[in-house]
């Protein structure tokens, strides 16, 4: 299926004035197709041809991006999978498809190391989305007791000051907590990120149903 014939699919499904439903729009020209509904067109083109999909996008339309991340998800073969990662990462500058697309790794699961060798090669990249990915990678896939360790070293190297860059590290921060407190405290002890990363993962942290109510009452003594 191509690039074409998806886009035809989708002006089927226009929405009128779409930026309405979107709370924050996106950069890129959309056609309002809901998620569920995407969802639905990428098993048709992960049932067709989908790297015939994948070479021919051109990601014109947000949707187009969106789609993107889903079919790569479902590709079974590592590196092919990275290839196309790396491809979409050159031109996504929205924290919705670096989430997307980042989420939809799940096969980082069977290949830890050789994820974290492809974020290592990321860190000196000094952009925002960019930090923002290696950080939802690593709340997804790598808190695992094999990787948790290397996560959070890079994790915690992170510093741009951009506000998805942060948001990310503290939503990261926060899982962290939740699956391997004695790192998320020695992280917040030494005060391994920037003051307000460390305060804002205090507060998700706080809010969450999943960390202990005696773990939050230490939390409320740590803010800086």
């Amino acid at each position: 299926m191509t690039q074409d014939e998806v886009l035809n699919y989708l002006q089927q499904h226009v929405i009128p004035h779409p930026s309405k439903l979107i709370y924050q729009p996106p950069r890129k020209p959309t056609y309002g197709i809901s998620y569920p509904k995407l969802k639905e067109v990428s098993k048709i083109i992960i049932r067709s041809n989908p790297i015939e999909f994948l070479e021919s996008n051109n990601f014109s339309i947000y949707e187009l991006e969106i789609l993107q991340t889903y079919v790569i998800g479902s590709l079974k073969d590592i590196d092919q999978a990275i290839h196309y990662f790396k491809e979409l990462l050159k031109v996504a500058k929205e924290w919705s498809v670096i989430d997307s697309l980042c989420q939809r790794l799940i096969i980082t699961r069977k290949y830890p190391f050789k994820v974290l060798d492809l974020l290592k090669t990321y860190m000196d990249s000094n952009d925002e989305y960019i930090e923002r990915m290696i950080c939802v990678v690593a709340l997804s896939h790598l808190l695992r007791d094999e990787s948790v360790e290397e996560a959070i070293e890079l994790m915690t190297q992170l510093h741009h000051p951009g506000y998805y860059a942060k948001m990310g590290k503290a939503w990261a921060l926060c899982e962290v907590m939740v699956k391997y407190p004695d790192q998320a405290f020695r992280i917040l002890e030494e005060k391994s990120v920037d003051p307000w990363t460390h305060n804002k993962a205090i507060q998700k942290m706080i809010e969450s149903y999943r960390i202990p109510q005696e773990t939050k009452v230490k939390l409320k003594t740590m803010r800086i």
